[in-house]
């Protein structure tokens, strides 16, 4: 995926969620803390090698 593509998604992203937040303020943050829960979960699944194993 090219540059532009990657920051024309993240913009659209930008404007999608500053426009939620103003309409759908509840479901807005529900969704915000659903998706910063899985990747602050994530970090808790990855496998860490060891060295030994």
């Amino acid at each position: 995926m090219s540059t532009k593509v990657k920051y024309g998604l993240l913009a659209l992203l930008l404007i999608i969620t500053v426009t939620g937040t103003n309409y759908f303020f509840n479901w807005s943050m529900m969704v915000l803390v659903t998706f910063v829960l899985a990747y602050l979960g994530k970090g808790l699944r990855v496998r860490k090698n060891r060295g030994n194993e």
